[in-house]
């Protein structure tokens, strides 16, 4: 993630940065679509993401006129977003007005619409003991 701030004006790292955070915060034999059970994380841990937050979101801020970028880093939320800890980080930095923001400047992106929309699914669903 140190890249999001090394390279900040390069479409390009961003873009494959947060293609590589959707590979690796997927939960272990968890693949798009399918419900997971949370209660038992199975995916990497999500605890150091925590701090990152605000890097992601300022990443996809200054791309935010790329659909590309904005479907991927969409797309590196809905699995960032998936324990409660996450979550709440992610709403407190801005996360939802982010992805809204997504949507509605690439209402027209098929993918923007998409991963925007399990991203926010995500991150109001609470988890349930």
């Amino acid at each position: 993630l140190s890249n999001l701030s090394r390279y900040p004006t390069s479409r390009e790292m961003v873009y494959h940065t947060f293609h590589a955070l959707v590979f690796i915060t997927r939960p272990t034999g968890g693949s798009e679509g399918v419900p997971i059970n949370v209660s038992k994380p199975q995916h990497a841990d999500l605890e150091y993401f925590l701090h990152d937050c605000p890097l992601l979101l300022d990443a996809m801020k200054r791309f935010e006129d790329d659909a590309g970028v904005q479907a991927m880093g969409c797309w590196s939320l809905v699995n960032v977003a998936l324990l409660d800890r996450t979550k709440l980080m992610l709403i407190q930095c801005g996360g939802l007005e982010m992805i809204l923001s997504a949507m509605e400047r690439h209402e027209g992106d098929e993918n923007v619409q998409y991963r925007g929309l399990f991203a926010l699914i995500n991150l109001v669903v609470c988890e349930f003991e």
